[in-house]
């Protein structure tokens, strides 16, 4: 049987044009700091070309969550398993997505997924996990005045 898993919605998917101004921004400055021969400018430029092409990955399968981040050719993951967990808040399922925040005895990890995906990532951590605490919240009300 084939393992399943759940992957994570990404916090900026729909703001892809940030990772392309940031990238544009940086090898602009760059670019400027090769000119005029100031290295403070200059390491400033490659840190921001950096942070446009890190990436991060969330990944929930049935032992905990992963992570595989990326930038450029250096790879990296860790993974958090259910049984180090404390606790688990879960927003009751909107129309499309669900916060859960995933809580660890000196961090929170919070993710959002699919309404759906959600509710089976909650079931599988309540398996592997019987004595987590488990809290279902009403999600917060966003004013928009």
């Amino acid at each position: 049987m084939a393992e399943v898993y759940y992957k994570a919605l990404k916090k900026w998917a729909d703001r892809s044009y940030v990772k392309v101004i940031t990238a544009l921004v940086g090898a602009a400055i760059l670019y400027m700091s090769i000119t005029q021969g100031n290295i403070i400018y200059g390491c400033f430029g490659v840190l921001l070309v950096i942070v446009a092409f890190y990436n991060t990955d969330v990944v929930a399968d049935k032992n905990g969550l992963h992570t595989y981040t990326k930038v450029f050719f250096h790879k990296h993951s860790y993974s958090y398993l259910y049984k180090d967990m404390v606790g688990l808040s879960a927003e009751l399922p909107q129309l499309r997505d669900m916060k859960i925040h995933f809580v660890r005895p000196n961090s929170i990890i919070k993710l959002k997924f699919d309404a759906q995906e959600g509710e089976k990532v909650v079931e599988m951590a309540m398996k592997a996990n019987p004595g987590m605490e488990i809290r279902r919240v009403r999600p917060r009300r966003r004013n928009i005045l």
